[in-house]
């Protein structure tokens, strides 16, 4: 993260860019969850915040109570312009304590799929929409390193089995950029049984994720079971309670 003080005239309108990522990987240096259960300042499942306050130099650990910790970074934000980009946040109280300690030279920007933490914060709230069939095309041809026009019917296809959600559209182009054919591909996402998601998730807006996700899995049960049954396991875990890496990474292990 690279710091320009206030008075450093030019450099004073430049933004830090600090990109934090939940659950449990982080821009900055990585706040093991394992030390957050001993903090008395945040609940366990916060890791966002401690993950902003090591980028500080500060330990969550060292502070006696979260209006401290609050006042510990609002101080360190004071002497800074930033933007502090939090993506894929599902509780309010996520970036609650950074709202309390932003400085008004610096900005929060979250990115959510529950438009109601937008109203909860009071912040402003802009909708990305899905992308074009042609703009979809080039997400696409960006991942295999082609000209759209060189691409086959058959990613054309996916394009539009994908629905313009980038979500999807980049675990196809990674599939494809692994060698991965556009038909199978193809094949996957028509083939990729839903029957119970949408029981389960019966007003779900973007079925087409959910369709991606599924031909994922059942081509990683295809190349590897072992490891596609790992990776179900994982579900098991309570990951918005905050789960330590070297947890996980013993589990994928020890199976």
């Amino acid at each position: 993260i690279r710091e320009h003080s206030l008075e450093s005239g030019a450099e004073a309108d430049r933004l830090d860019r600090l990109l934090v990522r939940n659950p449990v990987r982080a821009g900055v240096p990585l706040v093991e969850q394992d030390d957050l259960h001993n903090s008395s300042v945040l609940h366990p499942g916060t890791v966002v915040f401690p993950a902003v306050l090591a980028a500080a130099d500060q330990n969550i650990n060292t502070f006696a109570g979260l209006n401290e910790a609050v006042s510990a970074l609002r101080q360190w934000l004071e002497e800074r312009r930033c933007l502090i980009i939090v993506d894929n946040v599902w509780s309010v109280n996520q970036v609650a304590p950074l709202l309390q300690a932003i400085s008004p030279v610096s900005r929060l920007l979250v990115t959510t799929r529950d438009a109601g933490i937008a109203t909860s914060l009071g912040a402003n709230s802009q909708s990305v929409n899905t992308l074009s069939l042609v703009s979809s095309l080039v997400q696409l041809a960006d991942w295999v390193g082609l000209p759209v026009e060189s691409l086959p019917e058959e990613a054309r296809l996916v394009a539009e089995e994908c629905g313009g959600l980038p979500f999807s559209l980049a675990l196809q182009g990674a599939f494809a950029r692994d060698g991965v054919l556009w038909s199978d591909l193809l094949d996957a996402l028509r083939d990729a049984d839903l029957s119970f998601a949408r029981q389960q998730l019966p007003d779900y807006p973007y079925p087409n994720v959910l369709n991606v996700i599924q031909a994922s899995v059942d081509m990683l049960r295809a190349n590897d079971a072992n490891a596609a049954a790992r990776f179900l396991d994982l579900g098991a875990f309570f990951w918005n309670e905050g789960v330590a890496t070297s947890t996980v990474v013993s589990f994928w292990n020890s199976v």
